[in-house]
């Protein structure tokens, strides 16, 4: 058995994500609808890109300037505590102390939904805080779906997170990116030799119409509020929540 001790680089920056968290504060819709409200001309596909990104980039910038580090606000608010209940026989300290404790409270409850998030879990038992739990499964998620070392096409091991990155994309382009045009034709000609199922002039009808926004808002709303959210970094629950502003 090896046992390594060294600590391993993060593979590289931690993409955008939308905090469920987030939203507990008041002023976080009005962020959203102020960003997804800005005046954008272009097709509807480009409308809804920029849109996307005029929102990330507002919270990113509100979550740092406003929302702040929910460790530190956390770490701030125990030790004012702290500080409060040392003279809880001063009378005009006991205001302060409850004001802290209801601040602290809803800061527990942010953390708690951060974990529940990062679990993926999509569920919730009422009255119950259930952190540690959430806590443990990303832990094992994380532990699990980490990559620490791949064989290269020569048998080497590769261990270097910067190199086990560049030999993915080595290896996908390599697999998906052929542009001859010998590969194309044929496949091509091997697809049209494989007698395939095809779909009917009603199933293509179907398929083929414009869809409604209402199918767009049932298939939204049908969707794992937490489940691994798409390139834009938003889960389901972001567009859920605020259908309203964007739907």
């Amino acid at each position: 058995m090896v046992l390594t001790l060294e600590k391993r680089p993060p593979f590289s920056k931690r993409p955008y994500k939308f905090e469920m968290m987030w939203t507990t504060h008041p002023q976080c819709k009005e962020v959203i609808k102020e960003a997804w409200n800005g005046e954008v001309q272009g097709s509807p596909p480009f409308k809804l890109t920029r849109k996307v990104k005029f929102v990330r980039e507002k919270l990113k910038r509100w979550n740092k300037e406003v929302f702040g580090d929910l460790v530190v606000r956390k770490k701030r608010l125990e030790n004012e505590l702290a500080r409060v209940q040392q003279n809880i026989q001063d009378a005009d300290l006991r205001d302060e102390e409850l004001a802290l404790k209801k601040e602290l409270e809803n800061v527990l409850e942010q953390e708690h939904i951060l974990w529940m998030q990062k679990s993926r879990a999509n569920w919730i038992i009422k009255g119950e805080r259930n952190t540690k739990y959430f806590h443990t499964v990303t832990k094992k998620r994380i532990a699990r779906n980490r990559i620490f070392s791949i064989k290269g096409n020569c048998g080497q091991v590769i261990e270097d997170p910067t190199d086990i990155e560049r030999t993915f994309l080595h290896i996908l382009k390599e697999t998906f990116c052929n542009q001859q045009e010998e590969s194309e034709t044929g496949i091509r000609a091997l697809l049209q030799s494989i007698n395939l199922p095809t779909l009917s002039p009603e199933h293509l009808e179907k398929l083929n119409a414009p869809f409604s926004e209402e199918e767009v808002k049932i298939t939204i709303f049908s969707k794992g509020p937490l489940k691994a959210p798409g390139y834009d970094g938003k889960p389901a629950l972001f567009f859920q929540k605020f259908w309203d502003i964007v739907g």
